[in-house]
Parts: structure tokens; C-alpha cells; sequence
């Protein structure tokens, strides 16, 4: 027997806030690289403007869970 799984969240009418926690932060961060990189599979190059936009958006997430400051201490 089986059975469909449909997520609850997808029924809710109120979706939950999103979390900025760094953990929560850094998986979505992930998965939005993944995106990039699902849409180039199969490609021997990648076009510049996709790594640049990965790139901004590594470098504003990291600069938002650690401050300049944090970053600089061992």
C-alpha cells in the first residue's frame, strides 16, 4: 500500500516566519547554490553572470551571520 505525502506547511494559511538564524541561514544559502548549479548540470561552462550572483549571495549571508569584526578573530 502507499500513500501520497503532502506537507502540511503547504496548507497552512499562515506560513511560518523564516528563521535568520545562522543555521537556517546557511541551509537556505545552500540550497539557493544548488539552484544555481541544477540549472547549469550537464553544462562545461557555467555562465559568468549565474557564479556571480552565487557569489553576492555567499558574500551578503556571510557578512550578515559575521560581522567584519568576527570574522578577523582566531
Amino acid at each position: 500500500m502507499t500513500a501520497t505525502v503532502v506537507s502540511l506547511a503547504s496548507r497552512r494559511r499562515n506560513p511560518e516566519p523564516t528563521c535568520n538564524c545562522p543555521r537556517h541561514s546557511l541551509d537556505a544559502l545552500a540550497d539557493r547554490v544548488r539552484a544555481v548549479l541544477d540549472t547549469t548540470e550537464g553544462e562545461l561552462l557555467i555562465p559568468r553572470d549565474h557564479l556571480a550572483d552565487a557569489l553576492a549571495d555567499l558574500v551578503t549571508t556571510t557578512d550578515r551571520l559575521l560581522p567584519q569584526t568576527e570574522r578577523t578573530k582566531p
